[in-house]
Parts: C-alpha cells; structure tokens; sequence
C-alpha cells in the first residue's frame, strides 16, 4: 500500500528508504501461477486497450508478481495506465492486510485490444507514456501480456537512465490455453 499512498494521497510511506534488495539491478520478472490464471481471465475481454496494476515483492534481483490486478472495477473503463484510484487503495490496502506488507504495487501490466502480444514499438510507446506519468522506472516495470502460439506471453521493461531495458519474464506454468 505503500506505493499507492505515495503516489495518489501524498502521504510519505512508513519505510520510503529503498531496502537493499531495491538497491540490486532488477533482472526478471517472475509470475506465480495464481497471476497467470488472473491475466488470462482478464485477456478475455476483448475490444479495447487493457491493463491494471501488479502486486509483488522482490529478492533480490528477481520481482515476483503474486496478482494481477485490472485497473478499475468491471464496468469502469478508462486509459490502461490510469488506475481507478479508489479501486486501486482498496487493493493495496486488502493486498497488503491479507499477505505481507512486502507485498505492494510494484508496476502495471497492459494488453492489446485483441488479446495477443503487439508489436514491440508500441510497448515502447506506452513505457515511454508511463514514464512521463512517473509510472516506470528501474524498480518498477511495464509488463505486456498477449497471447502467441496459444500461450500467454509476456514481455517487461524497465526505464533506468534515459532508455528502456528488457527484461526476461517467465510464468511458473507455461501451458497452452
């Protein structure tokens, strides 16, 4: 809940310091298998650009995504970068209040209109909205999902000094759907 209560309300967290396993180089992003299950429900939706907020914690250089969270309730639509603020507080705080304060939004994830993997340039395009927006950055990632070769695929990107960096993701069961 950290995150949220930085950003929306302006109220410093209670530990603002970066711990040391922030001060690593971030190099994966890790999905449990709970998360993959809520992207794919959430990839059903078609029709529209998509995304919403990811819950996780990291060891050192690895960021594990426990949820996946879309950004508003079902009937609320709205930009893919653009939270619904009281839905996302409610997450974080219930995110936060169930599993472990570890756990908090470490960045967001998006999906094209049909579903399937886009084109690499326009992640770009979103990252580089996302940083204007002060969404992305070396601990924080943008994670685009789609579907390729009836899998669900993933590609995450950091922003550290001025340019965008790829990093490897992979879900813990990679099954076709």
């Amino acid at each position: 809940m950290k995150r949220a209560l930085e950003r929306y309300l302006g109220r410093p967290a209670r530990n603002s310091v970066r711990k040391d396993d922030e001060a690593q180089v971030l190099e994966a992003v890790v999905f449990t298998d709970s998360t993959r299950q809520m992207l794919i429900q959430q990839l059903e939706v078609k029709g529209q650009w998509q995304g919403g907020v990811l819950f996780g914690e990291r060891t050192l250089e690895t960021l594990t995504v426990h949820f996946a969270a879309p950004l508003g309730p079902p009937a609320w639509s709205g930009q893919p970068l653009h939270p619904h603020l009281p839905y996302l507080i409610g997450w974080s705080d219930s995110v936060s209040a169930q599993h472990s304060e570890a756990l908090d939004w470490c960045g967001n994830w998006i999906a094209a209109p049909n579903s399937r993997l886009p084109d690499e340039r326009l992640d770009l395009s979103w990252l580089q909205l996302g940083v204007q927006q002060g969404l992305f950055d070396d601990i924080h990632p943008l994670v685009v999902v789609g579907i390729e070769d009836g899998l669900l695929s993933s590609r995450s990107y950091l922003w550290d000094e001025d340019a965008a960096v790829t990093l490897p993701g992979q879900f813990e069961n990679r099954e076709a759907l």
